[in-house]
């Protein structure tokens, strides 16, 4: 059951990648990486003080506009992805806990 959960997630993952694809980088964001920051830490609420982030990336939306993805990780092998749109709305998913800790 987990091997066939695992491949429908990674399936649903690269589906959304695919259509959100990246950002052009001759484009400043309209929104600014330190308050995105600033609200997926807020996102995550009490969960900051397990969850350290590991990596930032800046993509495009079907609308055109962008959002920015965060990845945090836990010692315990835990993992959520912060997604802030431009417009300050941010949602976290539960991602598939990683090491030798699953």
């Amino acid at each position: 059951m987990k091997p066939i959960l695992l491949a429908l997630i990674i399936v649903s993952l690269g589906a959304i990648v695919s259509l959100a694809g990246g950002w052009d980088r001759s484009t400043k964001p309209k929104f600014p990486i330190a308050q995105a920051v600033g609200i997926a830490h807020d996102k995550l609420g009490t969960e900051t003080n397990r969850f350290f982030c590991i990596s930032a990336s800046l993509h495009t939306n079907t609308q055109g506009d962008g959002f920015w993805s965060f990845d945090f990780a836990s010692e315990s092998g835990e993992q959520r992805i912060v997604s802030v749109n431009f417009d300050g709305k941010a949602s976290v998913f539960v991602a598939p806990k990683y090491g030798p800790n699953r």
